[in-house]
Formats: structure tokens, C-alpha cells, sequence
């Protein structure tokens, strides 16, 4: 799967105006609340709507409302300003960005980094009334960084479906390949379980197949984040990368193989059939 097959599968995948959804935080936080278990208001909301969100939050992040790839992530605290007023000043200059309630993860996720939210890239593809599933990776965070992802610094492994857990070693984003990882080599990744993971699977589906069926998005990539209950959504995306299931000695029993030839046949099939 080259990046120009990609590119063309994603064209064919997903209307540019139903992209839009997926490109803004708040737009698919507005529909899809439920899947998010957590509360987000952007920052020229109300007066009233943004003090509420400040009491109930001794900590929160500051995401740009389309951004990608953890740009421009910012963590808040309130006790660092002399006044609730001052926060709140600050925080009306920051345009088209959100407030986010933090996420606590689950402890055997803390395990790949603590200081990141580490999440799983799960990504489907939709057609003919079929939703079917590609890949599952794991993005892990590096020690002080706050996002896991890839472009930021972060690493990459594959996720077995089947047995719930890592099944390569790390690797981050010019390729270099971590059996453990670099910031404290301990964390051994290959066999470490993946908390919660049938259910972050069946969540990914039942959202995917809504997008598709509301929406006609096609191909969704859900980043989810697991917390000791369950899983949770973390965003979607509308290009969810062509590399993430095709790193040297990736391999998930439970994903398929030869994956243009099937996506070019699903692509074939769902134009005929439209």
C-alpha cells in the first residue's frame, strides 16, 4: 500500500463534505459525544459554558479545533495563573482551538509512557452495507511529551487482534526499531497486553458503521484512548495513513494480508454497485 494508492483509496472513501465532519474537533465531538466520555467546549463559547468547564477542571489541554499530527497541544493549569480572569483572557486569544478534560488511561497503558495518553490507531473501511476492518497499532508517547504521535516524536506498533497484544517492536518515524523502549529500557513491547481491546475494536466498528451510514464516510481511522473502564474515542480521521500496518515484522493474525489487492477489489465492487 503506497502512499499514491492510499491517497486514491481515501479520494474514492470519503466526500470531501463529509470530511469536514471529521476535520473539526468540536463538529464530531457535537455528534458523537456519547462514544467520548468527556467534556470539551472551544474557547469562545459562553461565558457561562467556559466557567462551568473551568470549575469542574483543575487540569485540561488546548487543542487547535483542526489540527492534526498533536500540533500545538498545550496542557492548562489553572493554579498557575494569578487569576481566574487571566486564564480565561489567554484563553479567549487562542482562536479556533478546544478545551479538553484530560483522559485518565489505564495503568497497563501508563506502562508504554505515563507522561503521553497512548492510543490505538483502529481504522475501517465501509462498502456495499459491509464494515471491515484494516488494521490496529498502538501509538506510544516518549518521556515528557505529551501526544503519542507519530510526527511528534512518538513511535508505532502493531497491535495482535487476536491475542490483545503488541506483537513487533517500536518504531518511530525514520524508522529506527525499539525492542524496548529508548527512554527507559525496560518496557519490553512484543507481548505486552493491550487492556481492553475487543471492546476498543467493537466501539471502533459501531462508530464507523454510523459515520458510514449518516455520513457516507468509508474509511475511518479512530484513535482511541483506554481508560481502566473502557475504551473511548479520542478523535477520527478521515486519512488515517497507509504505514501504519506496514512496518518490517508487523503482523496481526486477525488483520488481512495482501491489502491493496483487497482494497482494490472492495473499491471495484462498491463502484459497481453505486
Amino acid at each position: 500500500m503506497t502512499r499514491s494508492r492510499f491517497r486514491k483509496l481515501a479520494l474514492w472513501a470519503n466526500p470531501p463534505s463529509a470530511c469536514a465532519l471529521l476535520g473539526s474537533k468540536y463538529a464530531f465531538y457535537q455528534r458523537y459525544h456519547e462514544y467520548m466520555a468527556r467534556r470539551m467546549v472551544r474557547t469562545d463559547a459562553s461565558d457561562e459554558a467556559l466557567d462551568r468547564f473551568l470549575a469542574a477542571n483543575s487540569r485540561f489541554f488546548l487543542k487547535p479545533d483542526g489540527g492534526t499530527g498533536g500540533e500545538g497541544v498545550s496542557e492548562f493549569l489553572p493554579q498557575a495563573y494569578p487569576t481566574a480572569e487571566a486564564m480565561k483572557r489567554e484563553l479567549r486569544s487562542k482562536k479556533d482551538c478546544v478545551l479538553e478534560e484530560p483522559i485518565v488511561q489505564h495503568p497497563l497503558m501508563s506502562r508504554f509512557n505515563a507522561d503521553s495518553v497512548n492510543t490505538l490507531r483502529i481504522v475501517y473501511l465501509s462498502a456495499d452495507e459491509e464494515t471491515r476492518f484494516l488494521y490496529c497499532s498502538l501509538r506510544i508517547g516518549r518521556k515528557g511529551s505529551r501526544v503519542d504521535n507519530l510526527c511528534a516524536g512518538g513511535m508505532i506498533c502493531a497491535v495482535d487482534t487476536r491475542r490483545g497484544c503488541v506483537c513487533s517492536d517500536a518504531f518511530d518515524n525514520d524508522g529506527n526499531a525499539y525492542p524496548a523502549h529508548p527512554d527507559d529500557g525496560d518496557t519490553v513491547f512484543r507481548g505486552m497486553p493491550v487492556p481492553h481491546l475487543p471492546e476498543a475494536l467493537a466501539l471502533s466498528r459501531t462508530v464507523a458503521e454510523r459515520l458510514y451510514r449518516e455520513t457516507g464516510l468509508r474509511l475511518v481511522g479512530f484513535d482511541i484512548a483506554v481508560t481502566p473502564e473502557a475504551p473511548v474515542i479520542l478523535e477520527a480521521n478521515a486519512y488515517p495513513t497507509h504505514y501504519g500496518w506496514q512496518r518490517p515484522g508487523f503482523r496481526d493474525e486477525g488483520a488481512p494480508t495482501g491489502l491493496w489487492e483487497k482494497v482494490r477489489g472492495i473499491m471495484k465492487q462498491g463502484t459497481a454497485s453505486s
